[in-house]
């Protein structure tokens, strides 16, 4: 799930796509929000301060991506090491 995505893939239905990102390595591939919001267990990894941020908006359920999967599916889980959130 990354940032920034149209809604045409937070609304698609295949089960993976190929994604390219900044970060290494540019090209791979990912779940896509369908299967994740109707997963049988959905476990979210916070870990390590870079994903403070992020945790925060989605403790507070503000618009991102991961957000939108925890909202769909009442069996999320979120795992994090990250002090204070």
């Amino acid at each position: 799930l990354f940032p920034g995505e149209p809604e045409a893939c937070v609304q698609s239905a295949p089960v993976f796509r190929a994604v390219t990102d900044v970060k290494p390595p540019p090209r791979r591939l990912t779940l896509g929000y369908a299967p994740l919001k109707v997963a049988r267990a959905l476990w979210v990894l916070a870990s390590g301060q870079g994903k403070a941020e992020p945790l925060k908006k989605l403790r507070a359920l503000e618009p991102q991506p991961i957000s939108t999967v925890v909202q769909s599916n009442p069996r999320a889980l979120i795992f994090s090491d990250v002090a204070g959130c």
